[in-house]
């Protein structure tokens, strides 16, 4: 039987005003994703293993069915650009932030994250400054840039739970004195390295040979488990992603793959920009786009929907806690109009649990 497992990254979230008190899923007309709620199987899981923090980079391998311990993700984001630290050096993810003084004053606070448009640009700034540095920036889309620094250097706290607090680099920090350099001269926004750690070093293997994405960690993590990554024309990993083009290629791949996954990484980012409006209209276009033509053309196959974690998009935090799922196949458990977190009430399941999780059945 075919399989396809669609990610839709920290689709999940809690109510809104802005949405009149729904979540954002629960706000956007999902038609296809109602019908499956309805006819086939719903439920909730906990995808984030005890003992980490809920993110993609616990989330994603659990769903593709393999077990790992904490591990740094900026070498694994580095691995799906293709960037290839030299001996004596170690990939960071660098965000670009705008901070109110100097890193080494106590008093200094993060102001804000710059993941957009603009913040592209400033990343291009950023790496025409720091050549010749030591330092080695490589820009990428939303925010996601790659820094390669010496391995004495110690990554630091994801920035988005950090807006308006206290983030003083003082003392001997490494790369301190680059990063204020650079504060500088980009005129209070500088770079927030983080993600370093241990190497991703799965167990098992995954059921899933295929995987369409555009976001660099689920690609590197899809090399990683030797699954085929396709390079698929508008799969940005940003809000703008093709999602019509990521349907094509899933349904390509079916032809010659038992068990595909895709990822959407667009709900995770409008999140973090704390706008649920925005992550509201990229829900509905995934129904439309993605599971609309997923569901018609995977016949008799096996189609589920979930996500990796949750995403708050009324604080920008990644939410611990289960997520919802959905299947096409019924078990009992549908007839729900809706598919929304507030519409289920069946047991939490485990990753594990799940048919989706069996490779037998896959």
């Amino acid at each position: 039987m075919k399989t396809v497992l669609v990610i839709l990254d920290g689709a999940a979230d809690e109510p809104s005003p802005l949405l009149c008190g729904k979540t954002p899923l629960h706000a956007a007309p999902t038609p296809h994703l109602d019908r499956m709620a309805a006819t086939g199987a719903v439920g909730w899981l906990n995808p984030t293993p005890a003992g980490q923090a809920p993110g993609s980079e616990a989330g994603i391998p659990a769903l593709l069915g393999v077990e790992s311990t904490a591990y740094g993700r900026a070498a694994v984001e580095a691995e799906g650009r293709g960037i290839q630290p030299a001996d004596g050096q170690q990939a960071l993810r660098a965000s670009l932030v705008r901070v109110s003084g100097p890193l080494g004053d106590p008093g200094t606070k993060l102001v804000e994250l710059l993941d957009g448009d603009a913040g592209d640009r400033l990343a291009r700034n950023a790496a025409r400054f720091l050549d010749g540095t030591g330092v080695s920036l490589y820009p990428g889309t939303a925010g996601r840039n790659i820094m390669v620094t010496p391995v004495t250097t110690e990554a630091l706290t994801p920035p988005h739970p950090l807006r308006g607090l206290p983030v003083s680099l003082a003392g001997q920090w490494p790369c301190r004195k680059v990063l204020e350099a650079l504060r500088v001269h980009l005129g209070g926004v500088t770079l927030w390295p983080w993600g370093g750690g241990a190497p991703f070093a799965p167990r098992g293997t995954s059921p899933f040979t295929a995987l369409v994405a555009g976001a660099e960690l689920v690609r590197g993590l899809g090399r990683m488990l030797g699954m085929v990554v396709p390079d698929v024309p508008g799969a940005t990993g940003n809000t703008d992603t093709c999602l019509s083009a990521k349907a094509h290629a899933t349904l390509a791949l079916l032809g010659r793959h038992r068990a595909v996954a895709v990822h959407v990484e667009a709900p995770d980012l409008a999140a973090h920009r704390r706008d649920p409006l925005a992550k509201a209209a990229i829900l509905r276009a995934v129904d439309r786009e993605l599971i609309g033509p997923l569901a018609a053309g995977i016949g008799n196959g096996r189609l589920v929907v979930t996500c990796d974690h949750g995403t708050s998009s009324v604080s920008g935090c990644h939410l611990d806690g289960p997520v919802p799922y959905v299947s096409n196949l019924p078990d009992g458990t549908g007839g729900n109009n809706r598919f929304f977190e507030g519409a289920i009430g069946t047991p939490v399941l485990s990753p594990r649990d799940l048919w989706i999780m069996d490779p037998v059945a896959c």
